[in-house]
C-alpha cells in the first residue's frame, strides 16, 4: 500500500505540520535511546513537545513516531516521550525508522 503526503506545510503561529492529502495535519517524532526528542526533524524539550501536541490536537491530526530501537526495549527517556504522546490522546502511527515511509506491524 502506498500513501500519498502532500509536502505542503500550514504556517501557524506554532509549529509547523505536514498536511496529507486528507487534509489532516501529522507531526513526525523521533526519539532517541537516551530520551533526546526530534519534532518535525527538529531538536525539542518535554515542553516544547506538549506544546506541539496541544497545537496538533486543536487542530485534529496524528502523531507518526518512531524510536531508535537501542536492546529493543524502551529506554527510560523513550518511555518519558511515549508517556506524553498517549496523554495527548491523538491518534499515533507507528513507523520502523526516521524516514516514516513505512509503517511498524
Amino acid at each position: 500500500m502506498f500513501r500519498f503526503v502532500a509536502l505542503v506545510s500550514v504556517m501557524t503561529s506554532g509549529p509547523v505540520f505536514s498536511v496529507g492529502v486528507a487534509g489532516h495535519p501529522h507531526m513526525t517524532i523521533a526519539v532517541s535511546v537516551d530520551g533526546g526528542i526530534s519534532v518535525d526533524g527538529k531538536p525539542s524539550t518535554l515542553k516544547q513537545l506538549d506544546g506541539s501536541l496541544a497545537e496538533l490536537k486543536r487542530r485534529h491530526g496524528d502523531i507518526w513516531y518512531t524510536r531508535d530501537r537501542g536492546n529493543g526495549e524502551l529506554s527510560p527517556g523513550q518511555l518519558t516521550v511515549f508517556e506524553h504522546i498517549v496523554r495527548s490522546g491523538l491518534p499515533i502511527r507507528l513507523y520502523t525508522d526516521r524516514t516514516f515511509k513505512t509503517e511498524a506491524p
